[in-house]
């Protein structure tokens, strides 16, 4: 089983959030932003290398949330979001110093719930994926191997889609407590909502 130092997180928010208007790594949350919530949900289950991939335009407003004395959150750019969520995927996990296991998190949700992320490092398996569920519905972060890591990060396309990428590799599903790795905030209603459901729990 591997220790928790053997495990990193990429946070994907290169995207220009065009339905929301806004950026979503700083739209605010519990007190703090999306991108703090979820850095901090992975700082508190012990992973201490986590990578944000973001875009150009945003790169400036990360770093004044994340000073470079940080020395557990490093922030990279993906020069060309126009290309997609699997090139900022790319992006991030090359830009990783460890490649055992990490784990994938969109920012269009700003939850990393501790009981989750814990959970799933320790049911992890060497050359498998983890996805969390939650009434049979999955759920984010995903959890992905050393080897995937290797095939994300070597494979010459960036027009793919994870999901489909990943049917070549054996999933593991870790059962959720919480409906809370089921949010994806995509526009002001989305957000609403999980402002009225989430923010007081």
């Amino acid at each position: 089983m591997a220790i928790n130092g053997s495990f990193s997180a990429v946070i994907l928010a290169a995207g220009f959030s065009e339905r929301m208007g806004t950026p979503k790594l700083t739209m605010a949350f519990k007190g703090r932003t999306f991108v703090e919530n979820i850095t901090s949900g992975f700082y508190k289950s012990g992973i201490h290398e986590i990578v944000i991939v973001v875009n150009p335009d945003t790169v400036h407003v990360c770093q004044a949330l994340f000073p470079e004395e940080n020395s557990c959150t490093r922030i990279v750019i993906n020069k060309h979001p126009e290309r997609g969520r699997f090139s900022s995927l790319k992006t991030g996990l090359s830009a990783l110093k460890n490649k055992y296991m990490c784990f994938i998190h969109n920012v269009d949700n700003p939850f990393a719930e501790e009981t989750v992320i814990t959970g799933m490092m320790k049911s992890a398996i060497p050359d498998t994926f983890s996805v969390p569920v939650y009434g049979q519905k999955k759920g984010h972060p995903v959890l992905i191997s050393e080897r995937i890591i290797s095939d994300i990060i070597t494979t010459p396309q960036d027009d793919i889609n994870l999901k489909q990428f990943l049917k070549s590799y054996h999933c593991l599903h870790y059962v959720s407590s919480t409906d809370s790795i089921l949010v994806n905030i995509n526009n002001m209603n989305d957000y609403m909502t999980a402002l009225k459901n989430y923010e007081k729990k």
